[in-house]
């Protein structure tokens, strides 16, 4: 996960928090397939941006 002035390595069956309003940006950095869940509340329908 990048941040502004970070970049966030998660092992199998982790997660995190992200505040809102706060940009980031999910990649996938390994050879391998991922699977990810996004948990958004208030629902946030439409203010994704895929790069």
């Amino acid at each position: 996960m990048k941040f502004k002035d970070e970049t966030v390595k998660f092992k199998e069956r982790t997660g995190i928090e992200v505040s809102p309003m706060e940009v980031h940006q999910m990649s996938n950095a390994s050879d391998n397939e991922i699977e990810f869940i996004v948990v958004s509340m208030p629902k946030s329908h439409g203010n994704r941006e895929l790069v």
